[in-house]
């Protein structure tokens, strides 16, 4: 197969050759001379540009044969994931690690709570005994202060001497 592509580098040269003679030689007037510089210009110019273009169609070309593999390996394994569907399953299996790792660290505190609790319930309770031992006490005490005071040695209306 024979490429039928011209030449625009080659053409170019020959361009910037000619206006180099036009201009060394005179045979042509500096407008000609101009023109031709402006020409291999555009040509480098169109030149560059098919370099682009020929990059963005191996990549386009390199993203379609991709494709056209990922479509061949969901077709031939259906079950299997593919690139995108493993980051997806990645991120869900964050996700639930993360759900468990918070379940257990809210079961942890509200067990550290309900320990917490009973600890302040028992607390109570003793809390509760001694204000009841206080109360008993208090009264006893109460009951002596106000009874009679006896004074040793003295008869009180009894025998004197």
């Amino acid at each position: 197969m024979t490429d039928t592509t011209p030449d625009y580098a080659g053409l170019s040269r020959r361009l910037g050759a000619l206006a180099y003679h036009i201009q060394q030689t005179g045979t042509a007037d500096s407008q000609d001379a101009q023109t031709c510089l402006e020409v291999a210009y555009a040509l480098s110019t169109l030149l560059e540009r098919n370099k682009q273009i020929a990059a963005l169609e191996a990549e386009r070309d390199a993203l379609a044969a991709e494709n056209e593999r990922l479509k061949e390996d969901r077709a031939r394994f259906p079950d299997k994931p593919d690139d995108i569907g493993r980051m997806i399953e990645a991120h869900i299996g964050n996700l639930k690690a993360g759900k468990k790792n918070a379940e257990d660290l809210a079961d942890k505190a509200f067990n550290r709570a309900f320990r917490a609790e009973a600890a302040l319930a028992e607390r109570d309770k003793e809390i509760a005994d001694l204000n009841k031992k206080f109360e008993i006490l208090k009264r006893a005490y109460d009951r002596e202060r106000q009874r009679p005071i006896q004074i040793l040695g003295s008869n009180a209306g009894g025998n004197q001497p």
